[in-house]
């Protein structure tokens, strides 16, 4: 670890200088290369001190209702009393990045200095030149605070911290390495640098008193709230005395992949920046002596809307949709506080996003941040819609600029139980005027339903009437959706698509699909007449991939008697190359020799072998048929593995209903997944299994569901 331990002192005392030298932990001066990592009694100094300040931080964050704006240009640096509805004070600024709040104090980075303005007047305490640093963070609580400039990054990095009393200077220190945004609590500064440290510094004498460096997770910025200090970027950690911290985070990967701390190594952003627009608000808490969210909630402000989001970030709680941009949300005890670029303020209701306060700070504003616990609002106003609506309404919001967030609504949308939320998905997936992302996932989304039938059924009855201007609905999505909640009644009502020729050629791959997986026989003559009919397509018809799965489906639900159609399409002349060797692969699949699992005789040889030998249903050890409970057994080895498949790039299910279909001989047909994502991970699980020959007479489906 190569550290610059230099200590600049700036106009300091003579008792200050001599308490840096002599610092409380070992006479090591901030950021000394010999410092020690995770001293126990350092550790639990620190934590004793945080404990004693603990009531009276929270008591002095209650008494806080002030807002920081920025204006657009030219740019205006304003305060607000919330409580009284009044301006505080405003002045001209050059801004190079956001304002800092640190306490009573507000720092800006403007030109080639740091400012340092009283909070409540407006008045500048100091101008502290930048050295041709960013502002990487600032900090405060009560008469102290902390300054941190940096360049950030990796190799060559240099940083300054400067410590604030009353807004005044008071001792500065430097290293090479990058610092982090800080936090202040109980009389310290928590500084994160290089990435992995977390030093504590007594902003009293300016010495390093702890230092803490946890065994895993980056360490970028650091928070404090009541006493109590997290760090932590993609994650959120509470300072205490383990080395391997757990960290709070969202489990379900959230649109435009916001951070939950600043990432203050890398240059600050500006106040027109459109991570104002896109963030995560939240407050950390201590739980258990872990970090938590307050109320399991954080909300998610992606330009005009605002999701109330579940701990987990896989379950919405409400949606509001703010008439304009948000430019600043913040977390207070009254709920949540959004300020949008028209300067109007609100404050909604933890519990289902009503407002309960309102009020106009200036116009046309850029940046806003607020310290307003003291904030209390009032009754709710209106009434509050329910959350099925309002993710519909988000889903169906027409700005392009929130096109991932719509897709978000939507998969919000159908993780609910109920059943009419079917029909909205299908209604979305249906609907051709919407963003095609938006109406794929939603598409995607139908296929995990496991309510509303009915819905499913009613979509499939719809038939294509030009004169009447009704279009096919989504087949190939309801396919899926009714396989997933094994509704045999679909099986006619996909037949009859297969015979509409209106029917999209990308719906014809999951509705054959479909249908082999049902096993229904009344499923052949529709299919062997679409084969018949379409197998000599030109390229441009895109059915491909359809008659591909048509000839599979045809052959596993027709078997040895699939073989002359099969060769039928194989030997014509006027087929596509491609849709020849479809169907001479499903011939060789015909031709397979069966596989016997074990050392089981069938009994044509026992017959065979001896004229007293006579079999009986009840001499055969083959059990008549799969069940559930032998499935699940089977696969109870390979649990572990299956439940990791549920575990995507995109996103981490909690279930999949699996559709295995097996043959008497205990030779696996088909594997199908619901949701269809997880499919390629679990089906050579499935198919790498070895399933028992039964006395059943035909082919068996068997589902059943894994879970995290």
């Amino acid at each position: 670890m190569q550290m610059n331990s230099s200590l600049v002192l700036r106009t300091l005392p003579l008792a200050l200088a001599l308490a840096l030298s002599l610092s409380a932990c070992g006479g090591a001066s901030a950021f000394g290369d010999t410092f020690p990592d995770n001293h126990g009694e350092h550790v639990a100094l620190v934590l004793s001190r945080l404990e004693t300040a603990r009531a009276g931080a929270s008591a002095a964050r209650r008494e806080s209702a002030i807002a920081i704006t920025v204006t657009a240009a030219p740019s205006r640096l304003q305060a607000y009393d919330l409580r009284a509805g009044a301006q505080l004070w405003e002045s001209a600024v050059t801004l190079r990045s956001v304002p800092q709040l640190a306490g009573r104090s507000v720092v800006t980075h403007e030109e080639s200095e740091i400012v340092v303005r009283d909070l409540a007047t407006g008045r500048v305490t100091a101008r502290i030149a930048d050295r041709s640093l960013n502002l990487a963070g600032a900090a405060g609580e009560g008469h102290d605070g902390v300054i941190v400039l940096s360049t950030g990054g990796g190799v060559g990095a240099f940083s300054v911290i400067q410590g604030l009393h009353d807004g005044s200077p008071t001792f500065s220190a430097q290293m090479g390495q990058a610092f982090g945004a800080p936090a202040v609590s109980a009389g310290m500064a928590f500084i994160p640098w290089g990435h992995q440290n977390l030093s504590v510094v007594d902003l009293g004498s300016g010495g390093e008193i702890a230092r803490i460096r946890p065994s895993e997770g980056v360490v970028a910025s650091a928070t404090a709230i009541d006493g109590n200090v997290f760090f932590g970027q993609s994650g959120v950690a509470l300072l205490g005395t383990e080395t391997s911290p757990s960290f709070a985070t969202l489990q379900a990967q959230m649109p435009a992949n916001p951070q939950l701390l600043r990432d203050a190594y890398q240059p600050p952003q500006g106040p027109n920046s459109a991570q104002n627009r896109v963030r995560l608000a939240y407050r950390p808490v201590a739980e258990a002596g872990h970090a938590a969210f307050a109320d399991g909630s954080v909300y998610l402000v992606f330009y005009r809307l605002v999701f109330a989001l579940a701990a987990d970030g896989r379950t919405a709680r409400w949606v509001a949709q703010i008439p304009r941009d948000v430019i600043g949300a913040n977390v207070v005890d009254g709920g949540v506080l959004v300020i949008d670029e028209s300067g109007a303020a609100h404050l909604l209701a933890t519990a289902d996003g009503r407002e309960t306060w309102s009020a106009q700070l200036g116009a046309g504003l850029v940046f806003a941040a607020a310290a307003a616990d003291g904030l209390t609002g009032g009754a709710p106003r209106g009434d509050a819609m329910p959350l099925r609506d309002q993710l519909l309404s988000a889903a169906q919001n027409t700005d392009g600029r929130l096109v991932p967030l719509r897709e978000l609504a939507v998969r919000l949308l159908a993780a609910m139980p109920e059943e009419g939320v079917t029909e909205n998905v299908i209604a979305i997936c249906d609907d051709r005027s919407i963003t095609a992302s938006v109406r794929n996932a939603a598409c995607e989304a139908l296929a995990t339903r496991t309510q509303g039938a009915d819905h499913v059924l009613a979509a499939l009855d719809r038939h294509a009437a030009f004169l009447r201007g009704v279009r096919s609905p989504p087949v190939g999505a309801l396919a899926r959706a009714a396989v997933g909640m094994g509704e045999r009644r679909a099986v006619p009502r996909l037949a009859g698509h297969l015979r509409d020729p209106e029917t999209a050629a990308a719906d014809i791959a999951p509705l054959a699909a479909a249908l082999a997986t049902f096993g229904d026989p009344s499923a052949l003559e529709p299919l062997a007449d679409f084969i018949r009919l379409y197998h000599a397509e030109s390229p441009d018809a895109g059915l491909e991939a359809g008659m591909t799965a048509c000839l599979e489906a045809y052959r596993q639900l027709a078997g040895p008697t699939s073989r002359e159609l099969l060769e039928e399409v194989a030997n014509d002349g006027l087929a596509l190359e491609p849709i020849r060797n479809a169907a001479r692969a499903q011939l060789a699949a015909l031709d397979a020799p069966t596989q016997v699992t074990g050392e089981q005789t069938t009994a044509s040889e026992v017959q065979g072998s001896g004229p007293d030998m006579t079999i009986t249903e009840a001499d055969d050890p083959r059990p008549a048929q799969l069940t559930v409970s032998m499935v699940e057994a089977i696969l109870e080895p390979s649990r572990p593995e299956l439940e990791r498949c549920l575990i995507t790039p995109a996103r981490v299910f909690q279930h999949a209903r699996v559709v295995i279909v097996v043959d008497p001989q205990g030779g696996v047909l088909m594997v199908t997944s619901n949701p269809p994502a997880v499919n390629a991970c679990i089906e050579p699980i499935v198919r790498g299994a070895s399933y028992p020959a039964t006395r059943a007479r035909g082919r068996q489906q068997v589902t059943i569901e894994v879970r995290r």
